[in-house]
């Protein structure tokens, strides 16, 4: 928790969430123009600037906003090295992964997605084989602490009560 040595008031802790959710508007239109053109950027980066969970989330003092950042540097990156392999969008795109793992358990799931869309697109090849390999081997440090990350978080679920479900979905997405 490097940010608390700036200090713990509350703009201090805020800001840092606050400024990778500003970062996502940009690297959004960056995906969506890799993707398929401006236009589709343009439009990717006006849902993000205007979704209400990463407004939320860009409020709190959690790390959703970093996760989403480096989720869209991930398949920017991805993408990058679909239509041109070279070294440094690899070494990017084995970083932002990593990063991705360590900042939510979660984080498998991105770097499964990327996976399986290569073997349906049939594209798993060596380089991307050893891309993997090092996303593993650079999270086996941390495989130590996820059981214990994992009993914790049983520990303290909080299911939400049947009645607020719905609204509670509403909120989040629309």
């Amino acid at each position: 928790h490097f940010w608390l040595k700036l200090g713990e008031s509350e703009f201090i802790l805020r800001i840092l969430p606050l400024i990778f959710g500003i970062f996502c508007i940009p690297a959004g239109y960056f995906l969506g123009k890799e993707f398929k053109n401006e236009k589709t950027g343009f439009f990717l980066s006006l849902f993000i600037s205007l979704s209400p969970p990463l407004i939320l989330w860009s409020q709190l003092v959690k790390s959703y906003t970093f996760f989403t950042f480096l989720t869209i540097l991930s398949f920017y990156f991805f993408l990058k090295i679909l239509n041109n392999q070279n070294k440094k969008n690899s070494l990017i795109f084995v970083f932002s992964n990593t990063l991705i793992l360590y900042t939510h358990n979660l984080g498998f799931i991105v770097v499964l997605i990327q996976f399986i869309t290569l073997l349906i697109l049939k594209k798993l090849n060596k380089k991307f084989i050893n891309a993997f390999l090092a996303i593993f081997l650079l999270y086996i440090p941390w495989l130590s602490r996820l059981p214990y990350q994992i009993l914790f978080t049983l520990g303290v679920r909080r299911p939400i009560p049947l009645i607020l479900r719905f609204p509670y979905t509403i909120f989040y997405f629309f």
